[in-house]
C-alpha cells in the first residue's frame, strides 16, 4: 500500500517539527511575531485592569 503523501501542514518544516502556532519550535516570521507580541502586550494591559485598546 502506498503511504498517504504528507501536506504542508502537517511536513516537517526543518526547524524542529511542522510550521504551526503550537510549535514552540518553529520560528515565526517577523509579522506573525509582531503580532503575538502586540497580542501578549494586550493581555498584560487587561490583566492589570488598563485600557483594553490594542494602541493606547
Amino acid at each position: 500500500m502506498s503511504e498517504t503523501p504528507k501536506t504542508p501542514a502537517s511536513a516537517p518544516s526543518g526547524n524542529g517539527g511542522p510550521p504551526c502556532g503550537n510549535n514552540p519550535n518553529f520560528k515565526l516570521s517577523p509579522g506573525d511575531q509582531q503580532a503575538v507580541d502586540e497580542f501578549r502586550a494586550y493581555l498584560k494591559r487587561r490583566r492589570a485592569g488598563g485600557p483594553p485598546e490594542r494602541y493606547p
